[in-house]
This record gives C-alpha cells, sequence and structure tokens, in this order.
C-alpha cells in the first residue's frame, strides 16, 4: 500500500430489514426509520486532489482522515488542510516535470 493515503467516510441509505423479521411488525418499524440505521460508506484514495473532489460532492455529510505511514492511525483533515495538500502536491508536480 502507498503512504500517504486518504479516506472518505458518509453514510447512506437505510439498513435494510434481517430475514427472520421480514413480514413483522419489526419490518414496519424498519421502514418507518424507527429503528436500524444508515449503511458507512468508506472511499480510500491515494491522492488529495481525488479526495478533495469526492469531500466536495456533499461537504456535510463527509470525512476525511489521512494516514500517513502503517504505523500511524488515521487523522481527520479540515477543509483547509486538505486544500493546502492539493496545492502543496499541484506545486511538487509542477517542480518534478
Amino acid at each position: 500500500m502507498n503512504y500517504p493515503y486518504y479516506i472518505i467516510t458518509w453514510q447512506e441509505g437505510k439498513l435494510p430489514c434481517p430475514p427472520q423479521y421480514r413480514g413483522t411488525v419489526i419490518q414496519r418499524q424498519f421502514d418507518k426509520g424507527h429503528i436500524g440505521g444508515r449503511r458507512n460508506v468508506e472511499k480510500r484514495v491515494t491522492t488529495p486532489q481525488e479526495a478533495l473532489r469526492i469531500f466536495n460532492q456533499d461537504r456535510t455529510q463527509r470525512t476525511v482522515y489521512e494516514v500517513k505511514s502503517p504505523q500511524t492511525q488515521r487523522r481527520r483533515l479540515r477543509y483547509e488542510e486538505l486544500q493546502r495538500l492539493v496545492r502543496e502536491a499541484e506545486e511538487e508536480k509542477r517542480k518534478g516535470k
């Protein structure tokens, strides 16, 4: 795995009703949203540009994390930090050419 990489998380949809409860009162509660929850989605990308693009699709519901090396935990990035990383990556790309 290449480091650093970025993880974008968000929630979508409803969790389906378990098969053993279909056709019961519990299924109606799942369908109405009284019980159950939402599905968590994680997308892993290797560039800050791609992370910013996905994050900008819905800024209020998405969170971006950075993993710098195998020994570090994921670290939540603010929008300003992500923009700074994108600028730095673009500058390095220009210098490298």
